[in-house]
């Protein structure tokens, strides 16, 4: 107690800084009370057809006050797709090693028994030689019944190998007699049971070999998976559209980005549950995958903070549209190599691109919306008054046709931009021609282990001046996401913040392009990719800008206040 009050005299003018005129007790709960509201979760259907490589909209219908997250659910249709070349070819050797395996079993019981019993004189205090061990073993191997299953076994092994376990045949072989020392015995008897589970062991892999590949040969369904991170990769493009404008378009690619790079980790494996990112979808087998649903949180201004939820009681007259495009089942799907499906009761093949149309696998889509329900003075208020809202926006631009280890890309980007990533990837990553090809729209690096760096340097420049110095890919791809994200993402994802903390919605710092009439991004890609002899790989090069406008309401209808070009 003493000591406690010694620290609270022990008072000098450095203390005046920090509890000199306090504004703040730590032990008195202060809190504000809020208005009154409530959040209901609502699954709003698309207004026309929807399904792979389709273009769908929906109407958000007014039902509630306020427009805030929206998770989009897809449900995935049971893939049970059959093979045209399903045979019993490997019966014959599965039974083989099946019946060898039972016979090596049985023969290494009676073998184990012999040892067994032999273990009860070997423990015995009162007996010292090897005599009652040596009866134990001659009684069990000459038993009748026996006699036929160790013959049998003798044949299937080999002399070789049989003498090497065969407990009878060991009594012989090492010249045991009833007067050897028991301690002697039970060393050659051990070392005859640990090559008798090396043998067993063998038998039982040539065994599951033969299983495996008859199962394999004679399921009637063609291997197939769909493709890692499923719920990102099946998006091409997510649009809000607000009175016939498009206000912001992002990407299944982003999604991935985003994720890499503010998801919260220690909760990736539900977010991976969500997004199918999940074993029984995405191995590559037999097995039917089943009916899955998807939810995947969408990352729009208004999803990601609830003070600038969209007010829909404000916009008496322009409607709040989500149109989505799905990519093909072709890009998000593979099947075995050079197979194909056949169509059930009837000859007919088909190809994967085939599938969702000749066998109606097609995929279901809905949106949970959250709406916010204000009370009476609140809603009125927002419906009668003007808003403003600094909104984030996503731009991007894309390059193909890259044909030089160095090349220079234009920042062709308006409007106070925050933070600009960048990244390139194979093209042969991305596409599945054949439908034989695993598409990776996660893979940002040069082999299909995410492992070396497609791009060794970069360099950024405003009207010629070096606005960031030439850095090697590790300061982008690290420091950076180090020093402004939650995560670092996967190899091969450049990152340049111009903001202090560009993951919040406070305005931390911009570079405002629309001042910038050029602005470039000098790259160095891995030589690698350039050989002096043949073709070069085919790239693809991504540049995202994450941009700042303002949305503005007024009489009902809305508008961003700075065009963009989306």
């Amino acid at each position: 107690m003493a000591g406690g009050l010694l620290q609270i005299v022990s008072y000098g003018s450095q203390d005046i800084f920090l509890t000199g005129n306090p504004e703040i007790t730590f032990f008195n709960v202060v809190y504000r009370r809020h208005t009154n509201f409530s959040v209901e979760n609502i699954e709003l259907l698309f207004d026309d057809d929807v399904g792979f490589g389709r273009r769908s909209t929906l109407i958000f219908p007014k039902v509630g006050d306020l427009l805030h997250k929206l998770y989009l659910k897809i449900v995935l249709p049971r893939m049970d797709l059959e093979r045209t070349d399903a045979t019993n070819d490997f019966l014959n050797e599965f039974n083989t090693a099946s019946d060898n395996l039972s016979l090596i079993e049985d023969y290494f019981r009676i073998n184990m028994k012999s040892y067994t019993d032999s273990l009860i004189f070997i423990e015995a205090e009162n007996i010292t030689t090897s005599e009652r061990i040596i009866q134990a073993i001659q009684s069990n191997h000459q038993d009748p019944s026996n006699v036929p299953v160790i013959n049998s076994a003798q044949q299937l092994l080999g002399d070789i190998d049989f003498n090497k376990v065969d407990m009878q045949s060991q009594i012989f072989l090492n010249n045991l007699t009833v007067t050897t020392p028991k301690e002697e015995t039970i060393v050659i008897l051990d070392k005859a049971i640990k090559e008798s589970q090396r043998i067993h062991t063998q038998y039982y892999n040539i065994f599951k070999e033969a299983q495996d590949k008859h199962l394999d040969e004679s399921n009637p369904n063609i291997k197939f998976a769909w493709v890692k991170r499923l719920g990102h990769a099946i998006i091409d493009q997510i649009e809000i559209e607000i009175g016939g404008n498009t206000v912001e378009r992002q990407y299944g690619s982003w999604l991935n980005i985003w994720y890499e790079l503010a998801g919260n980790k220690y909760n990736e494996e539900n977010y991976f549950k969500m997004i199918g990112n999940v074993p029984e979808l995405t191995d590559l087998n037999r097995n039917i995958k089943p009916e899955y649903n998807l939810y995947i949180p969408l990352q729009f201004w208004f999803c990601r903070s609830n003070g600038v939820a969209i007010p829909l009681v404000a916009l008496q007259y322009h409607d709040v549209h989500l149109i989505i495009k799905l990519r093909n089942l072709q890009d998000v799907s593979y099947v075995e190599r050079d197979k194909l499906i056949s169509v059930p009761n009837s000859t007919e093949t088909l190809f994967l691109d085939e599938v969702n149309e000749q066998l109606k696998k097609e995929v279901k889509i809905s949106v949970l919306a959250d709406y916010i329900y204000l009370d009476y003075g609140e809603r009125k208020r927002f419906a009668q008054s003007s808003h403003e809202y600094l909104i984030e926006e996503l731009q991007q631009e894309v390059y193909r046709n890259i044909d030089n280890i160095e090349m220079k890309f234009l920042l062709d980007f308006e409007h106070p931009c925050k933070e600009l990533i960048w990244y390139a990837q194979q093209t042969k990553f991305l596409e599945n021609p054949d439908g034989y090809t695993e598409t990776q729209f996660d893979n940002y690096s040069l082999t299909e282990q995410n492992g070396e760096f497609l791009i060794n340097d970069s360099l950024i420049t405003f009207h010629s001046y070096d606005r960031v110095r030439r850095r090697i890919s590790k300061y982008f791809n690290y420091v950076q996401p180090y020093s402004h994200h939650r995560n670092t993402p996967s190899d091969g994802i450049n990152v340049y913040s111009f903001a202090l903390h560009p993951e919040e919605y406070q305005p931390s710092g911009t570079a405002n392009f629309s001042r910038l009439t050029s602005a470039n991004l000098l790259v160095r890609f891995n030589p690698i990719l350039f050989p002096d002899e043949g073709e070069p790989e085919d790239l693809v090069f991504t540049i995202y800008a994450k941009n700042y406008n303002v949305l503005r309401i007024l009489s009902g209808m809305a508008a961003t206040a700075y065009t963009s070009v989306v």
